[in-house]
């Protein structure tokens, strides 16, 4: 009788923790899982922020930040509010939307700039600005904004460039340096007067001007020239040189240069 009991008292068992085992294996847990509260916390005050800045204020408090500007370009925009806004309670993980307007940006000075380093110039990272003409050369000549003016982010500058240059002033320029290698000696004046004059090549004074601007003469050098060729010629003293050299009927050259040229050639 005290065997059968205990066998049946077994099988109970047996059978129970058979049934517990699979009650576990298809996921049913004894003891149900109890979920905290979010966290409520202050939206912190982020106006007058860059929106980047912002953006980072409110992430770090536990919010998600949400700013309608590409946050590379977040410099360029600053935070005039929130929603919620800023003292308000609201939990974590919240959207909090940031209101910006475009930043006062002061405008630089890139006169004299190239422009194949605009590109990398932080200080204009967040103005919009254009090239013209759009064949220009050299570097930059003016500019449509005055340097230090603040202007709003995106604002459009034009950077203005030397156009370049007419068939016209190709041909006064050929023929100033044709006139400049001859080893005779012209001074700036000189040569434009040869450039324009009815007798020698008839350009346009804009044109000559032009071709001696860009001949990249060195007129000192063009002096001493001069200076060699009438000594040459004999009987030359130095102040009799600088009268010859400066004369507007002779080579019209500086005072400066007039005596730059004795010196080099030894008339002292």
């Amino acid at each position: 009788m005290n065997t059968k009991r205990t066998l049946a008292f077994a099988f109970v068992a047996t059978a129970l923790a058979i049934s517990l085992a699979g009650c576990a294996h298809h996921g049913v847990e004894s003891y149900p899982t109890y979920h905290s509260k979010p966290k409520v916390v202050t939206v912190p005050d982020v106006a007058g922020l860059n929106a980047s800045v912002a953006s980072s204020r409110l992430n770090s408090v536990g919010f998600k930040a949400s700013v309608n500007v590409v946050l590379t370009q977040g410099q360029c925009y600053t935070a005039i509010g929130s929603k919620p806004r800023a003292g308000a309670k609201a939990p974590t993980a919240s959207i909090v939307t940031v209101d910006v307007k475009p930043a006062d940006i002061p405008m630089p000075n890139i006169v004299g700039a190239s422009p194949s380093t605009l590109s990398t110039r932080a200080d204009l990272a967040c103005l919009k600005y254009t090239l013209t003409p759009a064949d220009g050369i050299g570097n930059i000549i003016s500019q449509s904004i005055a340097p230090g003016q603040n202007v709003p982010a995106e604002s459009a500058v034009v950077f203005n460039l030397t156009p370049p240059p007419t068939v016209a002033q190709q041909q006064a320029l050929s023929a100033a340096k044709s006139y400049l290698s001859m080893g005779s000696g012209f001074s700036a004046a000189s040569l434009l007067d040869q450039l324009t004059s009815p007798y020698g090549n008839g350009f346009a004074q804009a044109d000559a001007q032009w071709a001696v601007d860009n001949s990249g003469a060195d007129w000192n050098a063009q002096a001493v020239m001069a200076a060699k060729g009438y000594l040459n010629l004999g009987g030359f003293s130095r102040s009799s040189m600088i009268e010859q050299l400066t004369s507007q009927y002779g080579n019209q050259f500086t005072e400066a240069q007039a005596e730059y040229a004795c010196d080099q050639v030894g008339l002292h």
